[in-house]
C-alpha cells in the first residue's frame, strides 16, 4: 500500500512492482478537507503517471510523466 501526508490532507492507494526498474502506481484517493497547496496537490496526481524507479542509496527517482526525487534525510 501507499500513503502519503499532504499539508492537511491524507492520500492512500497502491502500487506494484512490475519488473526490473518498473512500477505502477494506482490513482490516489485522498481525504478532502481544505488547503493542501497547490503543489501538495500536484504531486499527489503526478504519482500514477510515474513508471519507472532507480533507487540509489538514499534517493528514490520516480521517472513517467515527470519525475519526482525522493530523499531519505537522517
Amino acid at each position: 500500500s501507499l500513503n502519503i501526508r499532504l499539508d492537511v490532507n491524507n492520500c492512500m492507494g497502491s502500487y506494484e512492482i512490475t519488473g526490473k526498474g518498473a512500477i505502477r502506481i494506482s490513482p490516489l484517493g485522498c481525504t478532502k478537507m481544505c488547503c493542501d497547496s497547490e503543489f501538495a496537490m500536484n504531486l499527489a496526481m503526478t504519482l500514477s503517471q510515474m513508471h519507472t524507479l532507480k533507487l540509489k542509496k538514499n534517493k528514490l527517482t520516480l521517472t513517467g510523466e515527470g519525475r519526482i526525487l525522493l530523499e531519505l534525510l537522517e
